[in-house]
Parts: structure tokens; sequence; C-alpha cells
């Protein structure tokens, strides 16, 4: 993260943290709109807006939502937060986040994001004693693609275990 801002200089790097804390908000309200069943309006051209209708189909594979943008805390790991959604997503229980991305993402470079999921799986079960089966990161890309990456089972764990050693150091 230090090297891309040194590398595109701070201006550049404060200008794209920027639009991109815009657009994700943009679609993250849409999202919630939507699975809310509240009128959206009329949807332009910006880049939340198209963001949204890229992700919106796989919107549409959720069901039975448990929690839309609510807030989690683990006692366990002494960590506290906002959950996109919980929900069953292609009939599983699933801890659900929202992403957008300028580019399309290689697995590697999304492992906080199975870390942060991972916390509300932990958070989810504390609080309510239910065991999600899976995490699924949904990111809509800027050129119009969708992407869906998800953990089940032992990579969960993994990931959890992962999570707890990155908290304590």
């Amino acid at each position: 993260m230090f090297e891309w801002r040194k590398k595109v200089g701070e201006e550049r790097a404060n200008q794209i943290s920027r639009n991109a804390t815009t657009r994700g908000t943009k679609m993250h309200d849409l999202c919630e709109k939507y699975l809310l069943n509240e009128d959206l309006g009329e949807l332009g051209n910006s880049s939340g807006e198209l963001l949204f209708k890229g992700i919106r189909p796989l919107l549409d594979n959720m069901d039975n939502i448990r929690c839309l943008e609510s807030r989690m805390l683990s006692k366990t790991l002494g960590v506290a937060g906002t959950v996109d959604c919980i929900a069953e997503y292609d009939g599983n229980l699933a801890v659900i986040d929202f992403k957008t991305s300028r580019r399309v993402k290689k697995e590697e470079y999304i492992q906080d994001y199975y870390l942060q999921g991972c916390f509300y799986y932990t958070a989810y079960y504390e609080m309510t004693g239910e065991l999600p089966k899976q995490v699924s990161i949904l990111i809509s890309v800027e050129d119009g693609s969708t992407q869906v990456f998800t953990l089940k089972g032992r990579d969960i764990i993994e990931n959890t275990e992962k999570l707890k050693k990155r908290i304590r150091h």
C-alpha cells in the first residue's frame, strides 16, 4: 500500500482513494435499497450506479437476509465492525461482502477481504449461534464484469486462524 502511494504520488493516490470511496458508498447504498425492495429512483451512469448495475444479478442469488449493514462484535477476537450482508447465497448461509474494483482481481490480492469475512463469520456465530456455511466476496469491476470468491469449510478455519494471528501482532 505504501509502495503504491509512493509510486503514483500522494496527490494522485488521494484522488484515487476518494473516487473509490465515493463509488463504493454509492454502490453499497444501492445494494442495500435493492435488497430491502426500496425504490432505487432513476439510475444514471455514475461510477457507483454502473457498478451496482453490474452486481445486481449477483444480488438476485440471495434470499432470507439475516443482516444488512449490521453492527457485529466478536468478543473472542476483540473486534467490531459493520457487515454488508448475511443471507443465503446460492442456497447456503453466507457472510457476503460487496466490493468494487477498477480492475479484475486475482485471488491472491483479496486475502484481506477473506480475513474481514472471517471476522464477520465469527462475530455472527458468537452473536446468534447460527453457523454460516461460507464467506462470499462479490466484486463489481469497472469494466462491467463481476467476480465471486468463496471460502468454505477448512478454508474458513485457516483464514480465521490467520486473522487471530494478525490481531495479536
